[in-house]
């Protein structure tokens, strides 16, 4: 009895969607962390500046087929979770000499796109967990090589160099395949 009523449950819930609705319903799968070490250099300049810049070999394609999902399927990659953190064994380095920091996307003939912020640094804090964009980020990660650069707005002078590890976690949305003829 109860396996009758779990399908009627579904099948109402169907009806009340249209084909088109239907057709996108789609699979949200969450890609395995996306890892960027780099070093901001000693410096005793205060204001807005480029504190790194990464080339990114793209390793979608892998996440993709783990996840039984050809590129062709997806609709959009978005970055669902940005933390970045001071890895230097000196416990005493901070983000203390920054007032803002950013991380963005770049794809040579894209825009550069800002996908991480954050706005108000705690003081002492050696991990912070960034503010997201919700942009669309299929045509920048699924190239051969992408670049992430990292600005921030220094309020002080940094006299030695911050060994920093940055972790990325996207979400990639994908089509259930359905064709309709």
């Amino acid at each position: 009895m109860k396996k009758l009523q779990v399908i009627f449950a579904v099948v109402g819930i169907f009806s009340l969607m249209s084909c088109e609705d239907m057709l996108n319903l789609g699979v949200e799968v969450e890609s395995d962390e996306v890892t960027v070490n780099f070093q901001v250099l000693p410096t005793d300049y205060i204001g807005d500046t480029t504190l790194a810049t990464t080339a990114m070999q793209s390793d979608f394609d892998s996440a993709l087929e783990e996840a039984g999902v050809t590129q062709e399927d997806v609709k959009s990659i978005s970055l669902k979770e940005a933390v970045i953190e001071i890895v230097n064994e000196d416990t005493t380095l901070t983000f203390d000499f920054f007032e803002s920091v950013s991380a963005s996307i770049a794809v040579e003939g894209m825009d550069e796109l800002v996908i991480a912020t954050v706005d108000s640094i705690p003081q002492g804090a050696r991990k912070l967990e960034c503010n997201v964009s919700s942009s669309d980020l299929l045509d920048y990660v699924t190239v051969p090589e992408y670049t992430i650069i990292a600005k921030g707005k220094t309020v002080k002078e940094i006299e030695e160099t911050l060994d920093i590890k940055g972790t990325l976690k996207f979400s990639i949305k994908t089509d259930m395949g359905l064709e309709m003829n």
